[in-house]
């Protein structure tokens, strides 16, 4: 009864922060969008999951996100909001090249950030974040449990650093942008448990779990460049992400590393020189 009771609290924390995701996209949707930014590139993955496989595989991947920031109207003028939305997809060999494994992932995340600083061209942001990731890992030579399920919600802290400046008779911005998470939930079963267990059999004990970061140490950087044109920005972005955890019984890491191109683009009669954003 005590594990069902802690299930349901964390289901209970997952399906609010889905909500959340979801509400925050859909407004972004339907209220004026200061600024929409949509990239897309290609990077670098590496990938241990020991539920699959005692070996780590890497490889090449693409890479999609866009992202929605607008000043809050709910606070003050010095409060925005953003939502990201994210996609990958990864083809990956083991070190030995006698293994294949493909993965995919889907990352959605809304933040609230506080402008505390505001000098000239240097602009500093912090606030909380809600991020959620669903996604899967496909091992071709594992024949038992080919397939690994990924889903994970968290509450996290991101930090948003950003310097105007010109150059060339144009507009730049460099800013770098880090997110945290410190609390959540994700899923993982247990040692050597199969899914048919799971689903089919409803054997569910202790396939959701507390991350922290004690036992799921995660993290997410973007360094960006937007270059000014007639219409908006350019964008030049480079990513990098950390997702891992560990249970008692199985273990997994997730490194990607990308570089990305795009475009930013303002709406609602907004033009780059007409709003500091």
């Amino acid at each position: 009864m005590r594990q069902f009771a802690v299930i349901s609290h964390l289901a209970v924390l997952c399906l609010a922060l889905i909500f959340l995701s979801v509400t925050q996209t859909l407004k972004a949707q339907t209220t004026p969008v200061e600024r929409r930014s949509t990239t897309f590139g290609i990077g670098f993955t590496g990938e241990h999951d020991s539920y699959l496989s005692p070996v780590r595989y890497m490889g090449l991947s693409l890479h999609f996100d866009s992202e929605l920031w607008k000043r809050s109207e709910l606070f003050s003028d010095d409060v925005y909001e953003q939502t990201y939305l994210a996609g990958s997809f990864g083809d990956l060999q083991n070190e030995a090249g006698n293994g294949a494994a493909m993965d995919g992932y889907f990352d959605s995340s809304s933040a609230l950030l506080f402008r505390f600083l505001h000098q000239g061209g240097l602009e500093m942001f912090a606030g909380p974040e809600a991020m959620l990731e669903l996604g899967g890992v496909y091992n071709m030579r594992n024949s038992n449990n080919p397939a690994q399920l990924k889903f994970d919600v968290d509450l996290a802290a991101s930090f948003l650093v950003a310097w105007r400046f010109p150059l060339w008779h144009r507009d730049w911005r460099l800013s770098w942008q880090s997110d945290v998470p410190l609390l959540g939930a994700f899923f993982s079963p247990s040692y050597q448990q199969s899914y048919y267990e799971i689903f089919y059999l409803g054997q569910m004990d202790g396939i959701l779990h507390v991350s922290t970061p004690f036992n799921s140490f995660s993290s997410r950087h973007f360094l960006r460049l937007d270059m000014e044109n007639r219409k908006g920005f350019l964008r030049l972005q480079c990513g990098y992400s950390i997702n891992q955890w560990h249970t008692q019984g199985n273990s997994y890491r997730h490194d990607a590393l990308s570089l990305s191109v795009g475009y930013v683009h303002y709406l609602q009669f907004l033009s780059p020189k007409q709003t500091d954003l």
